[in-house]
């Protein structure tokens, strides 16, 4: 079975989760420091382990990915600012995305990661200390609605579609998402806006020889985010921002 994770209600009718920014737990830098978007995949790997060593044993299946086929996994995010006007394609924060209906996992991710010594990102020469922000700013980012998505970290596909087929394989993992059928799909190994992360295969958070793109997908109608997808979702590839159509 393949798993998503996706707020979305399986048909063009999507509702917005209200609970969203209660499900997400959100870190920033400190001030001064900038992050560049292309180590989107290093800090989504870090954030992953930091938040691993801290959660007590036995990890529940969720956090870890591990023995999880049937479950939704935490999703690891590194939020760009990208998109807008004056864009600089920095990481602003980082964000744990808990599955819906799981709040004692919520509960257990926020007292791991704010209770005894502060939570720390090691970054590549670097020991990053981070501190809890406000959820709110970055759902509301992440949220839409709108008819048009489109990637700020690449998406890498759940398949091999076959030469000139990754448009295609992307609209089926929309419908498979419970996400309505794109009525557009557009592809580019380059990003579509300022500021998103321009990775090499080498700098995605885990090795992987499946295709990866960015994508900038149009639907019929208003569809209400977030929008993550792909094989390296829960590690904050494929990440989507609502655009202008």
């Amino acid at each position: 079975m393949t798993n998503t994770f996706s707020d979305h209600a399986g048909d063009s009718d999507v509702a917005v989760d209200s609970s969203l920014a209660e499900r997400m737990v959100v870190f920033g830098f400190p001030s001064g420091i900038r992050v560049e978007a292309k180590r989107s995949g290093v800090v989504t790997a870090m954030l992953r382990k930091a938040i691993m060593s801290r959660m007590p044993e036995p990890l529940p299946p969720e956090v870890s990915g591990h023995n999880a086929d049937e479950l939704t996994h935490v999703a690891y995010l590194a939020v760009p600012d990208a998109g807008g006007v004056g864009a600089r394609g920095d990481i602003t924060s980082v964000a744990v995305w808990t599955p819906r209906g799981t709040p004692n996992l919520v509960s257990q991710i926020s007292a791991a990661l704010t209770t005894g010594k502060p939570l720390h990102l090691d970054l590549p020469g670097v020991r990053l200390r981070l501190r809890p922000q406000d959820a709110e700013p970055v759902t509301a980012g992440l949220s839409g609605p709108s008819r048009s998505w489109t990637t700020v970290t690449p998406m890498v596909l759940d398949r091999y579609p076959g030469k000139g087929r990754e448009a295609a394989e992307i609209a089926r993992t929309c419908i498979r998402s419970g996400l309505p059928s794109p009525i557009e799909v557009t592809t580019s190994r380059n990003p579509f806006v300022h500021g998103a992360a321009d990775l090499g295969r080498s700098q995605l958070p885990r090795r992987d020889n499946r295709p990866y793109t960015h994508a900038k997908i149009t639907f019929a109608e208003p569809a209400t985010g977030p929008v993550l997808l792909g094989s390296q979702r829960y590690l904050g590839m494929g990440l989507f921002l609502p655009t202008h159509s």
